[in-house]
């Protein structure tokens, strides 16, 4: 693993999150322009970067790492939620907070961060990987998670649309990607221009509008909150030391495989976090200092986890 590589990569796109927390306190854009291009990455640059790096010659290699990758990855996101559960309790963290507490510790912004951060270190294939391990997040996130995170405030847990979850954007694309790599079919050279045009802008908006949010945030409020620093040092230290000693423990694992699993596990709180807390009952402004005050300190935390590798 050639470290110089992973921190000039990991200082271009810290540099990136600096020009956006720059703008933002500049306010050079508006709230409501924040979101919109918010959801065109998530809709359409993000899904298309996703797309293009499964459009690749057929590896059965690359087959057995994704599927390697999904199984891996449950496993660890089931040893991590037994694991933040059984801290809550210690920790005392209050019943109307702990579902929060536990989704927030549990799982990394996979998607708008990890992605982006995946393809600048580990290039396609690392992508390619991450894309697919993809699966592993979302069925646990919208079926166990929900559940717990219901168990611990009262609410119902029937408001979950799978219909939505299933036909997003990113997932679409991992699925034609998919069948795109299977079957080796193949896209005429100017839709696969705009396609690649669209992913090419994907990494430095994603974290321009990191940036932004950050630039929001207040540091005092989140720094005063006990709940939030314990939830922080779990996601952003203790579960990635967890999971950097369990994958150099596994000889299946190859090393793409456990770079791109062990920075899927170092990223800051997801935003997933606070939407589950808004719809079924949970701290929604424990949630949204636990990403904030993550997403801060992962500039810092991230060069030393993969320093782990």
């Amino acid at each position: 693993m050639d470290y110089m590589i992973i921190i000039r990569n990991l200082l271009v796109i810290f540099g990136m999150i600096g020009v956006g927390f720059a703008a933002g306190k500049a306010r050079v854009v508006s709230d409501r322009a924040s979101a919109d291009f918010t959801s065109f990455m998530m809709k359409v640059a993000l899904p298309c970067m996703i797309f293009q790096s499964m459009l690749r010659e057929f590896e059965m290699s690359m087959l057995r790492d994704s599927v390697i990758g999904v199984v891996v990855c449950a496993a660890l996101i089931f040893l991590t939620l037994g694991l933040c559960q059984a801290v809550s309790g210690f920790l005392r963290i209050k019943t109307i907070r702990r579902g929060t507490w536990i989704m927030s510790s549990t799982f990394g912004n996979s998607g708008f961060m990890g992605f982006p951060l995946i393809l600048a270190i580990f290039g396609q294939d690392g992508l390619f990987l991450a894309a697919v391990m993809g699966i592993s997040y979302l069925s646990i996130q919208y079926t166990l998670c929900v559940k717990m995170m219901c168990s611990y405030s009262g609410a119902s847990g029937e408001a979950v649309r799978w219909r939505s979850i299933i036909l997003s954007g990113p997932n679409i694309a991992m699925a034609l990607g998919l069948i795109f790599f299977v079957t080796q079919l193949s896209l005429p050279s100017p839709v696969m221009q705009v396609i690649s045009g669209f992913a090419g802008i994907t990494t430095p908006l994603s974290m321009f509008l990191i940036g932004l949010s950050l630039a929001g945030g207040r540091l005092s409020a989140v720094f005063r909150d006990r709940d939030i620093l314990s939830c922080c040092v779990m996601r952003l230290l203790l579960i990635p030391f967890l999971a950097a000693l369990i994958l150099r423990a596994l000889p299946v694992v190859s090393d793409l495989l456990a770079g791109v699993i062990l920075l899927s596990f170092a990223m800051p709180c997801p935003s997933l976090g606070m939407i589950f807390s808004q719809q079924y009952g949970g701290d929604v402004e424990m949630a949204s200092g636990a990403i904030f005050l993550s997403s801060l300190l992962c500039l810092i935390t991230v060069p030393l986890i993969m320093l782990l590798l």
